[in-house]
């Protein structure tokens, strides 16, 4: 089961909505990318598949109220974290370390 189904799966959204599952999409290119981007890789690896998902996951629940963590209205107050949600998700990535050598001039 790829990442899309499994989100489909979770927020009940049908194949046939063009336009929930293309803003979906979305949701998982910017989680992967900000894995990727995280990692200083090209690539995002299996182990950071789940990961992905949760980053998509939260992208789509802030869409909404269900990302709010404080607003005002009507005596109701809702906000959204400021870290874009993501930072807990984020410290369970270790960026990739590449080591080499500084080939000095002759």
């Amino acid at each position: 089961m790829t990442i899309l189904q499994r989100l489909q799966a979770e927020l009940n959204i049908v194949e046939a909505d063009a336009t929930k599952k293309a803003l979906l999409e979305n949701c998982i290119w910017q989680a992967e990318e900000t894995v990727k981007n995280r990692r200083h890789s090209s690539v995002v690896e299996k182990q950071y598949e789940h990961l992905v998902y949760q980053i998509a996951l939260r992208l789509w629940n802030i869409r909404g109220v269900e990302g709010q963590t404080s607003h005002s209205e009507n005596n109701i107050t809702r906000n959204y974290q400021n870290d874009g949600i993501i930072s807990d998700l984020l410290r369970q990535i270790t960026p990739l370390a590449v080591a080499g050598s500084i080939i000095a001039d002759a």
